[in-house]
């Protein structure tokens, strides 16, 4: 997709945030992946959109745009901090556990023990769901447990961790072979019937590297072949065509260059002062 032949649309003055700064092309960088995202018309970092209707989901489950960004940002976050060394590691509970504030107890206690045990934090992405077999043969909505992404390099010694959890359960732990699909295998546990209302989707440790934002005010063309591309229509918080703005979007999943590189090329041709990074 050639990025050039976007018909760019002027700024409309009225729909401009008073003191914002503009971009077309935004860039995130996760590890070994790019995503470029090039726009008809000027963004707005910091704009946001005003919902006209705040009515709630009667079932209580989350809408499948707001799933399909959690799970976005689930892939990112797992692909700015997968490496070699990363693990699966699934806790069960011995007790079926279906309350899902109770389950988290025990969780954040098993992360307490585990720095005191190791010596350091736990770095983590966790994706909580229902054993949806096991609520069959007990007639409810089947024990909660966690599938966790662990970041920690240090071996982990399948012993030591089943003393800290076995109160609790049993624990399963695996060596991840392939870091280049691992955050879209997690993405597959957050489902809209898993999902519930105010609920975050998965949660994280503090201690993880968050992905690169990059922007760009003018047009950036990668110099690579996509692994993905996607054209699709962002209508800024109105159902009306005359505000669309037609976003061209680009993956890649293998960078050989490191996330700076861009941020300084950029640097040469637009001026110290026209790039931001978040």
């Amino acid at each position: 997709m050639d990025f050039s032949t976007i018909q760019h649309i002027p700024v409309d003055i009225s729909r401009t945030p008073y003191g914002a700064e503009m971009y077309r092309c935004k860039v995130v960088t996760a590890g070994q992946k790019q995503q470029f995202f090039n726009y008809s018309q000027p963004q707005f970092k910091g704009y946001k959109v005003f919902r006209t209707d705040y009515t709630k989901d009667i079932d209580g489950v989350k809408s499948e745009s707001n799933l399909q960004r959690t799970r976005n940002a689930l892939v990112l976050l797992i692909d700015a901090n997968a490496g070699q060394y990363s693990k699966f590691i699934t806790l069960t509970f011995a007790q079926t556990e279906l309350n899902r504030n109770e389950a988290f107890k025990k969780f954040n206690q098993f992360r307490q023990d585990f720095q005191r045990s190791f010596g350091y934090p736990l770095r983590y992405v966790l994706v909580i769901e229902h054993q949806k077999k096991r609520g069959i043969k007990e007639g409810n909505d089947g024990s909660l447990h966690f599938h966790l992404v662990v970041f920690n390099e240090s071996k982990l010694p399948f012993s030591q961790l089943k003393h800290i959890w076995g109160k609790y359960g049993s624990l399963d732990i695996k060596k991840v072979d392939s870091t280049n699909n691992l955050g879209v295998y997690m993405a597959k546990y957050l489902t809209k019937e898993e999902q519930q209302l105010n609920k975050k989707g998965f949660t994280s440790s503090h201690n993880l590297q968050k992905p690169i934002i990059e922007y760009l005010p003018l047009n950036y063309t990668p110099q690579a072949i996509s692994t993905f591309s996607n054209t699709y229509i962002v209508y800024n918080g109105n159902d009306d065509l005359a505000s669309k703005t037609v976003c061209n979007f680009m993956e890649y999943r293998t960078i050989q260059r490191q996330p700076n590189d861009i941020y300084q090329l950029a640097q040469t041709y637009f001026g110290a002062d026209k790039v931001t990074t978040t």
